[in-house]
């Protein structure tokens, strides 16, 4: 399952977890990754970022997703009972 979370709130997490830069010189530079949703993977919740020139994503622990952040296919629509009760 994935949900689509504030943008800015996850790229503020991923930098003060020292997952990501705001320094432009460091290889995991912010301003390279485009957040791409938070997805349940093994071992938790995790925000996807993919480096704008390689494609390559970065995978960094995220919060649990409330009721209320789950959304089906596109943000805005209410998720189905079935959703929240397997996330």
């Amino acid at each position: 399952m994935i949900y689509f979370r504030d943008a800015q709130q996850a790229f503020a997490d991923a930098v003060r977890n020292g997952h990501l830069s705001a320094t432009s010189v460091i290889a995991n530079y912010a301003g390279d990754m485009m957040y791409m949703g938070t997805e349940a993977k093994v071992g938790g919740w995790f925000d996807g970022f993919k480096h704008r020139n390689t494609r390559r994503y970065l995978w960094v622990p995220a919060p649990a997703p409330t009721a209320a952040d789950l959304v089906y296919n596109a943000p805005g629509q209410p998720a189905t009972d079935e959703q929240i009760a397997a996330a």
